[in-house]
This record gives C-alpha cells, structure tokens and sequence, in this order.
C-alpha cells in the first residue's frame, strides 16, 4: 500500500522536513527522500536502516545499538543509543533516541 506522508528529522543543529511516499508491506515502511537517501523501517524489529551514496546507517533501537558504515572511508563504526520514545500509531510514528550525547526525533506522519 502506498501513502503519502511528511517526513520530519530533528537533532540539536538541524531539521529536516520533506513530503514523500511510502509504501507500506509486511509491518516495514520505506520510502526514498529528497536527497536520494532511501529508508526501511521495520516496525516488528523496531529497526531504522538509512542508506546514500555516501553511508549505510542501521539503528537497532530495541538493542541500543547502531553500525554506521561510510563508503568512501571503507570504515565501520558502531554507536550505543539510548532510545527515548517509540509511539507507533495508525498513522504517526514519532522515534526519539540519543545516540552521541545528542538527541535525535524522527516522525513520520501519515496521509489518510
């Protein structure tokens, strides 16, 4: 099923907000934003997975754990976060962790 949403990312030093469409299957979300990023939510996992040319980021916020890979670098760092908030509605997600001494929002808000 396909939707469209607004999408809403928010940490200390930026915000990012764009409409996009989602396409909803099998309890995972995904959708490609503005920049080319593409991103899979997997509600059931409780997993957010952010991908570009340029990193390939998987936020495991049941385990509070993150691996982030930068391309260019060939390089693998892992993060410990600390999750926040996790409200998953009809037609609202709003995810709130800490990850790096900073905390992050994400919300993604749904069209009927």
């Amino acid at each position: 099923m396909k939707k469209n949403a607004i999408v809403k990312i928010e940490s200390k030093d930026s915000t990012l907000q764009e409409k996009v469409e989602i396409e909803i299957k099998n309890g995972k979300i995904n959708y490609l934003e503005n920049n080319k990023t593409v991103v899979l939510i997997n509600l059931e996992s409780q997993t957010l997975i952010r991908e570009n040319s340029e990193l390939y980021m998987e936020l495991d916020l049941k385990e509070g754990k993150g691996n982030i890979y930068i391309k260019n670098l060939q390089k693998n760092i892992t993060v410990l976060l600390k999750l926040k908030k996790i409200d998953i509605g009809k037609n609202k997600i709003v995810i709130q962790y800490e990850m790096e001494k900073e905390l992050y929002s994400y919300q993604l808000e749904m069209e009927d």
